[in-house]
């Protein structure tokens, strides 16, 4: 049995959007998924004028706010008991829906992440192990420079993932509202990137759990915004500094930005 009328909203945030955002919400009212918030961050193509016209209910900011910013405040306006957190480049399906449901049932104080299948055949776990000093080097590694000898060699080290806690990789994530505004939501001092890795802290930490779903979700990676490949790489590494900073120490963050070229080049500019 999947959600029943009025039980789950479906939060999407977008900007510039257009492009993926009808496939979206065809596949949302397909599944009869229930209510659909569509939170726009300033977006200056079609996404507004898509998501009225598919019947959403849609919260245009004035700004881009970010990714987070803007999610809680499509959280906050649901009056459903669920909520699924959604990108517009994500289809849903009956099957994800109904095991969704089955699985918040069950397990109560939880957050339930599919399997992503990508459009290049592979399939990425919704739910990751936690960050560690050695992840966030490899990260950080592979964003700028690739190196895939050393992330090899860095992912067999031991410690490379944390343990005792996961986080859910929120493209596509079914949570508890009560839960969800109990742990504080996504925090919103990220602008995009890491906020769901602080989230499934924040669950773990009030003894939440967070679970796979035997169940796919089919994602089109990297395609929900408009935003290109160079400015997309700066919000990882702007993300993963400020990561580093609160949880490891600004000397771990110093390390982490002599990684990072455009803050090596103002380092050595200040340097001379």
């Amino acid at each position: 049995m999947g959600f029943v009328e009025g039980e789950l909203t479906t939060v999407i945030v977008t900007h510039n959007s257009a492009a993926v955002l009808p496939d979206c919400l065809d596949s949302l009212k397909r599944s009869s998924s229930g209510s659909v918030i569509v939170v726009d961050n300033a977006s200056t193509d079609r996404s507004v004028a898509i998501a009225r016209a598919a019947g959403a209910e849609v919260h245009e900011l004035d700004r881009n706010t970010g990714f987070a910013k803007a999610a809680n405040q499509g959280a906050r306006a649901a009056r459903s008991s669920f909520l699924c957190f959604l990108n517009p480049d994500c289809r849903v399906d009956d099957p994800l829906l109904e095991a969704a449901a089955n699985v918040l049932r069950q397990r109560g104080r939880c957050i339930a992440l599919p399997r992503f299948l990508h459009d290049d055949g592979s399939v990425v776990p919704g739910c990751q192990p936690g960050y560690t000093r050695k992840k966030l080097l490899a990260d950080v590694i592979e964003n700028n420079f690739g190196w895939p000898r050393v992330i090899r060699l860095l992912k067999r080290m031991p410690g490379y993932d944390a343990r005792g806690w996961q986080w859910p990789l929120c493209a596509c994530a079914f949570i508890q509202k009560e839960l969800f505004l109990e742990v504080g939501g996504f925090d919103e001092r990220y602008f995009l990137y890491m906020e769901d890795v602080e989230l499934g802290s924040s669950i773990c930490q009030a003894g939440g759990v967070i679970t796979g779903l035997d169940a796919t979700v089919h994602h089109h990676a990297q395609t929900g915004s408009a935003v290109s490949l160079e400015h997309r790489v700066k919000l990882l590494n702007t993300a993963r500094l400020q990561y580093a900073r609160r949880h490891y120490g600004a000397g771990f963050e110093w390390l982490l930005r002599r990684l990072v070229p455009e803050h090596r080049r103002m380092a050595e500019g200040e340097a001379h």
